[in-house]
Parts: C-alpha cells; sequence; structure tokens
C-alpha cells in the first residue's frame, strides 16, 4: 500500500507549541516510510525561499523528487493508497481541498486518516461551525482523537468507534533527557500564550507558591510579588531545558478558581500540547480536574488534579517526597515514549493492522 502523508508550511522556530505538534507529527511519519504530499496553501506562489523551507522536513534526499509531483495530488497519488492529514488543515481552502478529498476518496479508492489537532468549531461561537466541522470530519476513515472525551464527541457526531483512536497525549520529540532524580519543591512553571491565560496576572495572591512564567505576549505590568517571575520565552526545542520547578501547570483563562468560558469548555474535550512539553522535561503536571486529560493524570499517576489554584498550598504541603518521587518515575516513562513518537505510531500501527484485517476480510 502507498503511504502519503500530507504537510503544509510549517515554521518550528516561532515561540509556540502549534508548530511543534504538527512538525512532530510530519517528522514522525516520514520516519516510518511515508512519502510526503504538499498541499499548496491558498493563494500559494511557489518561490525558491519556499522549496528551501521545505526541504527540511523532506528526508530522505529521493523524497524531495515527490515534492513537485505532489504539486498534483491526483497525479501523484495511486488507486488504493493511505493518505494520512493533519486536522484542520492549515492555511488552504479548507472545504475546497476536502470536498476535493472526497471526490479523490471514491475515484481512486483512497484510505483517508488524520490525526486531530484542534476542533475549531468548539472554540468558534458559531451555530453552524458544528455541522460544517462534521461533515469535513466524515471524509476521513480514521480519526486520531485527543482523548477518551474528544472520542465520545465524535461518536455522537457519527462517526464510528471503531474508526476512532485515542492519543491520550501528543509525542513531543526531543533529544533531551530529564535527570533521574529530583527534589520536590513548590515552584510551578507555566508555559503558553499569555494573552489568552491572564490568570497568571493574580498568582500572586497564591501564598507560599513561586511561579516560573514562559511564553509570548506578557503586558508590561510589573508582578507584585517576588515570588512571581517571567522567564522570557523560547521555541519549543529550547524551552524543555529551561523549564525550572517541580511541576509543570497546565490552566487556562483568567480566573485563579476555575478554567472559565470557551478556554475552560475547551479544555474539557481537548488535551493541550504543553502537558506534553511538561513531562518530556521531567515535570509532574498539575491540571484542572474539571478537564479532559485529568483522568488520564490519575490513571497514570503522572500528576495531580486541582479544582482551584488556590488549592495548590494545601495539596503541595501533604504531597510527600515519596509520592512526588513514584509520580516523577511515571513521567520519566512517559517522556521516554513522547520523546520517541510512540503514542502516535502505536495508533498508526493499529489503523494499519485494520487495513489489513479489512482486506483479508475481504478476500477471503
Amino acid at each position: 500500500m502507498q503511504k502519503f502523508i500530507s504537510i503544509q508550511t510549517i515554521d518550528t522556530h516561532k515561540n509556540h507549541a502549534g508548530n511543534k505538534a504538527r512538525a512532530d507529527v510530519f517528522q514522525i511519519f516520514s520516519e516510518d516510510t511515508f512519502v510526503p504530499l504538499y498541499i499548496p496553501p491558498k493563494h500559494f506562489c511557489f518561490t525558491k525561499r519556499r522549496f528551501m523551507h521545505l526541504r527540511r522536513y523532506i528526508e530522505p534526499a529521493e523524497k524531495q523528487i515527490m515534492l513537485f509531483f505532489s504539486f498534483f495530488p491526483i497525479f501523484s497519488i495511486k488507486k488504493n493508497a493511505f493518505v494520512f492529514f493533519q486536522y484542520p488543515l492549515e492555511h488552504v481552502n479548507k472545504d475546497k481541498t476536502l470536498a476535493m478529498l472526497r471526490s479523490s476518496k471514491a475515484k481512486h479508492n483512497l484510505t483517508l486518516a488524520a490525526v486531530i489537532h484542534d476542533l475549531d468549531s468548539l472554540r468558534i461561537p458559531d451555530p453552524g461551525a458544528v455541522e460544517r466541522e462534521t461533515v469535513n470530519l466524515k471524509t476521513f476513515d480514521y480519526l486520531i482523537a485527543h482523548n477518551a472525551v474528544m472520542k465520545n464527541w465524535l461518536i455522537h457526531a457519527g462517526i464510528a468507534a471503531e474508526h476512532i483512536c485515542v492519543l491520550n497525549l501528543f509525542d513531543y520529540l526531543t533529544d533531551y533527557v530529564p535527570l533521574p532524580a529530583a527534589v520536590k519543591t513548590d515552584v510551578i512553571a507555566f508555559a503558553g500564550n499569555l494573552n489568552k491565560s491572564t490568570f497568571y496576572t493574580k498568582l500572586h495572591e497564591i501564598n507560599g507558591i513561586s511561579f516560573n512564567i514562559y511564553g509570548p505576549n506578557k503586558d508590561n505590568t510589573p508582578f507584585d510579588s517576588d515570588a512571581v517571575h517571567y522567564r522570557g520565552q523560547a521555541t519549543p526545542a529550547e524551552i524543555v531545558q529551561r523549564l525550572q520547578g517541580s511541576f509543570g501547570l497546565v490552566w487556562d483563562g483568567g480566573s485563579l478558581d476555575t478554567c472559565e468560558g470557551e478556554y475552560g469548555r475547551y479544555l474539557k474535550i481537548n488535551t493541550p500540547h504543553k502537558t506534553s512539553l511538561y513531562i518530556v522535561a521531567g515535570l509532574p503536571v498539575i491540571v484542572w480536574k474539571q478537564s479532559a486529560i485529568a483522568p488520564y493524570i490519575t490513571e497514570k499517576n503522572i500528576g495531580i488534579t486541582v479544582d482551584s489554584l488556590r488549592d495548590l498550598p494545601g495539596i503541595l504541603s501533604s504531597l510527600t517526597q515519596q509520592d512526588y518521587d513514584s509520580m516523577r518515575r511515571n513521567v520519566l516513562q512517559e517522556a521516554s515514549d513522547l520523546a520517541s513518537g510512540k503514542h502516535l505510531r502505536t495508533q498508526t500501527a493499529y489503523i494499519m493492522h485494520s487495513l489489513e484485517h479489512s482486506a483479508d476480510s475481504i478476500l477471503s
């Protein structure tokens, strides 16, 4: 079976995690013999600079030849091929591209799969967005969801449960290896887009806890506490080694008491990529108890769940060094899996096995 992975322009030098997640997915598939299939962005103009940018993602060298043919997807994909996408498709005319895929799927007997990065309809206050997104998602034969909650949402949308895999955590490719042991402290790291995580301006209200803040878009207001420190921003590759603290915080919105508004609603269904960042850095995580990732964190004993950040002083003071050591051993095992791409490879292997089983059933 001929295998392709679709790509659009990816910039890993920006200081946010969205590009890192897509670049890692592409790298994992490239290592696993998928051929790059480039879908030109809307209003695309091919230049030498763009080509040099794309070359970084195309190894070995012979795959570069396929790039040119990939500007004409219908001609570069043979019948019965397996094509993997990253959803949502970025920087393209999404409706037109997906309509083309639906047409090509039937004509060429293609199998289409996608790993979901975001469900935009759940973040956009548009009453018709969910219906449109459902149509788009049904373009694919297989979907890789973030977690069990997202899988249930997809099932409710009309997608067969047996065609949905669960990632649980995004892989985070890195060569960094955390130290095998660490002393528990009451220092917490938070990394994120500070425009939408404005709760960080209130962290001085939490007594007995120190915070190290990382990320773009910090306002110019100085922190009203010696316990809250802004540590700057870095690329996803660099920040793994720069995080300082004993825990990594996954939180969003403007409140210390809960994850409120649209950000809170979205946390109830998605798995933030920063969760993986903290884990590969060797940090147990602190997550909102109502978030979709909370059950996995508890099951694997790789962090703690809280209703309110104001509960942290009491919770951390009752956590012993022995408790922390146990938690961190689990984190280091999870970190090894994420750094090697195990989560995505496991789900892709399941999909490929399902395809082979279906083919065998037809032949028999």
